[in-house]
């Protein structure tokens, strides 16, 4: 029975994902490397790559390892070289790429669709939309070719560069395509120069923070961390209330805390983080979360987040900063590091109740009034439910049965039905950050169905109405081209990421 891999989870601890990994063979003078391990069908075009650190037109010749002859010519593009082949038979077979004198290796699993059962088939075809996607992310590297292979850093473009890296990374962590937890260096194509080297763009664009006691408590916690004012970490984002906790994600999922920055980074914080493990940057951005609550006293918005990080001066709280100010607090105490304890107090205190309605939603901005909405959606009702979790709340509070009905109720939802995008034709399933924070906040809680979406049962053990498995198979469905080698996408205005930023491709894919 093939393992159904997931993308997205909520820490690392759990949800762990199959490391795909691929083997390599290289002299100490070059090196060539196959992509990861995978799953193919048999009588499918589907697409065989690997990247040499050789020049450009060296001789190459691949070997798809099933008798057929191997393809040959000369590199164009050293960082993506690329075929497609159709398998005949079913079985284990290995590819071989040549690059001048170096050779690389993969095995690759080719599956006979008829042999299968619909069970087994539907998670193969999960597996093969997951790796096509981390395909995609690879091909779409900002100056991919001109940064392949001396470049330290790596990121995707866009107007949130860092947030973008942050969740980009994640989504190659969840599927085990993780640092050493040394300073031993990394192996493998994704490790190597996608992990390592968007990691590396972050540290390089943090910068620091002097994090004093608040009215509610001391935001300098931790193991190594001096006492107040300590210095804090923050991302070079134009909305850093925001993006901290986008940022503090890819860190608690790396597994490789023990692992320390090394010469060179840093050029935003004057090499501050040189030196420092994985650890202590991560328990500094955990610190930066705390620092940048709302720190006013019997104001709207105490305990809650916004925008900026200028705690006790704003009077507001962000449904959208608050959500991803969770998410990343309880990734990282899920990862060993400490949150101060004023946090949870100050937002269950305050935050949550001035932000949750009694419909389930949770406001935009929140107005202490329960009967009354502040711009609700699909998403801020999820961020709700993970308020309560980090709250303390059981499954079995009223509030949550609510905040659950809630999404319940707009599960099947068009656009203009209080979704978090706009834009005509995208249904809910096509809103990322909807369904990024429903998928939290519903696994955080261990919710397996939301009766009355519309799931008939199956294939196999599938119960019905089984949300999960439902929102994957509309991403099966709906990838773009995923046997083209420059494809593996979810299409602009099928899956875009909101309606404040559109469909921006590595987004659909985090």
């Amino acid at each position: 029975m093939k393992t159904v891999t997931r993308v997205l989870r909520w820490s690392p601890t759990i949800l762990a994902a199959c490391a795909l990994v691929g083997g390599w063979i290289s002299s100490a003078s070059a090196e060539t490397l196959m992509m990861p391990k995978r799953d193919f069908l048999m009588g499918v075009s589907e697409v065989l790559w690997g990247v040499s650190d050789q020049a450009n037109n060296t001789a190459y010749s691949m070997d798809f390892g099933d008798g057929s002859a191997p393809v040959t010519g000369n590199v164009s593009d050293r960082s993506y070289i690329a075929f497609n082949h159709t398998y005949a038979t079913s079985g284990t077979f290995t590819a071989a790429l040549t690059v001048g004198a170096e050779t690389a290796m993969v095995d690759v699993d080719v599956y006979d669709s008829a042999t299968l059962s619909d069970y087994e088939l539907r998670g193969l075809n999960i597996n093969r939309a997951i790796q096509d996607g981390l395909r995609y992310l690879w091909v779409s590297q900002v100056s991919r070719t001109s940064n392949f292979p001396a470049g330290a850093t790596t990121n995707w473009g866009g107007g949130f560069l860092d947030s973008h890296v942050g969740l980009t990374v994640l989504a190659f962590e969840n599927q085990g395509y993780t640092l050493p937890n040394d300073d031993s260096a990394p192996t493998g194509i994704y490790e190597k120069y996608v992990v390592q080297r968007g990691l590396n763009w972050i540290l390089d664009r943090l910068r620091t923070q002097s994090l004093t006691v608040q009215t509610a408590g001391d935001p300098c916690v931790g193991t190594g961390i001096e006492a107040a004012p300590c210095v804090g970490l923050y991302p070079s984002d134009g909305d850093p209330g925001y993006s901290t906790g986008l940022v503090t994600l890819p860190f608690a999922a790396s597994g490789a805390l023990s692992r320390t920055v090394p010469a060179g980074r840093g050029a935003s914080n004057g090499g501050y983080v040189v030196g420092k493990t994985y650890r202590e940057v991560l328990q500094r951005l955990t610190n930066t979360i705390a620092w940048g609550q709302n720190d006013g006293t019997n104001v709207l918005g105490e305990g809650g987040w916004i925008y900026t990080l200028s705690n006790n001066i704003t009077t507001q709280s962000d449904g959208s900063t608050v959500g991803w100010s969770l998410l990343a607090l309880l990734d990282s105490a899920a990862a060993g590091s400490t949150v101060p304890a004023f946090v949870k107090s100050e937002f269950s205190d305050h935050a949550l109740p001035q932000g949750l309605n009694n419909d389930g939603s949770f406001d935009y901005r929140a107005d202490g009034n329960p009967a009354s909405d502040y711009y609700p959606n699909f998403a801020k009702g999820a961020i709700g439910l993970q308020g309560l979790f980090f709250s303390g709340a059981p499954v079995g509070d009223s509030r949550v049965t609510t905040g659950v009905t809630f999404l319940t109720d707009r599960w099947t939802a068009v656009n203009g039905q209080q979704l978090a995008c706009g834009y005509s034709g995208t249904y809910n399933k096509g809103c990322a950050y909807g369904m990024f924070n429903a998928f939290k906040a519903l696994k955080l809680y261990g919710i397996p169905t939301l009766p009355g979406i519309g799931r008939a049962a199956g294939p196999g053990p599938i119960p019905a109405d089984d949300w999960y498995a439902d929102y994957q198979d509309w991403l099966v469905s709906h990838q773009d081209a995923p046997q083209n080698v420059a494809g593996g996408d979810w299409a602009y205005n099928v899956l875009v990421f909101s309606s404040a930023y559109g469909g921006y491709p590595p987004l659909s894919t985090a």
